[in-house]
């Protein structure tokens, strides 16, 4: 007879970022060999973030022109699950926490660098814009107490330049190798640079189960159970019902718990922020096949 076996948030194990459940047994579960294992289905919410130090992809810099020099600003983005527009819209906030950026004629904040995308060439697109010797007309410091408006604007035009370190580089995410864009800051003209390698907002591309019963010969971690892929959009449950309830087979022995944790594509364990996901096991004792 098939067993069903349910691991829920009551299963989450302390101190593993709710990424590992066990489920202890009311008594010991003799598997003999030949004894098989399969998921079945799994709810989970999408709630692991995309940036983090921990991920090493939360860092940048920028060069703003002033008076005859310029100042570099090191911005770390706090841990979170970000878009394109969200990073943009924190560059955006640093930026006006710093004094460097205007006000137009009609109370519009205007900056002089931002992200974009650009959807035909599938690339993340970095602006940077022209920085004025004088206020353009109409135009008003952001801030009186900081930024140009107590350091002065540039002596002449220059843009501002972004800085992708070689570690913990939100460029990664961006599509952007370790360096300095544009190269130097003594255009006139608005400079747009394409990222140099494919965008990829989300590291975390695949989502593996791993189980404590399991045997499996044919992966490299031999507690493989199952993969799937986010199928919905961040904040919304995952849902994943088995199309084929593939059995993998059971270590021999006895057992006491079983246990179930979830890792990335390449193995690095998840941080997840809602413990609240429903994993349905399904369970063959060797009798039975």
């Amino acid at each position: 007879m098939v067993q069903t076996v349910i691991i829920n948030s009551s299963n989450v194990l302390s101190n593993t970022y709710n990424s590992r459940y066990r489920l202890n047994l009311a008594k010991p579960w003799q598997f003999k060999a030949g004894s098989k294992i399969s998921l079945r289905s799994i709810q989970i919410p999408y709630s692991w973030f995309n940036i983090s130090a921990e991920y090493q992809n939360n860092s940048f810099s920028i060069i703003i022109p002033y008076a005859a020099t310029t100042q570099t600003i090191n911005i770390t983005i706090p841990d979170g699950f970000y878009t394109l527009e969200s990073i943009n819209n924190y560059l955006i906030y640093i930026l006006m926490a710093n004094g460097f950026y205007f006000n137009d004629a009609n109370g519009n904040v205007v900056v002089h660098a931002q992200f974009i995308y650009n959807i035909s060439s599938y690339k993340v697109e970095l602006d940077c814009f022209p920085v004025p010797i004088t206020l353009p007309t109409g135009y008003s410091y952001g801030s009186l107490s900081s930024g140009w408006g107590t350091l002065g604007l540039p002596t002449t035009v220059k843009t501002m330049q972004v800085v992708f370190p070689s570690s913990s580089s939100v460029g990664s995410l961006l599509g952007f190798s370790a360096q300095t864009f544009p190269l130097t800051n003594t255009s006139t003209t608005t400079q747009s640079i394409l990222s140099n390698n494919t965008p990829n907002l989300s590291p975390v591309s695949s989502v593996i189960v791993q189980c404590n019963l399991v045997n499996n010969p044919y992966s490299l971690y031999s507690n493989t159970l199952f993969s799937f892929t986010p199928n919905t959009t961040y904040g919304s449950i995952i849902d994943v019902q088995s199309q084929s309830d593939t059995f993998v087979n059971i270590t021999e022995g006895l057992i006491q718990y079983i246990e179930i944790w979830l890792t990335d594509q390449n193995y690095n364990q998840i941080k997840l922020m809602d413990p609240n996901l429903c994993i349905q096991l399904l369970i063959k004792d060797a009798n039975e096949l």
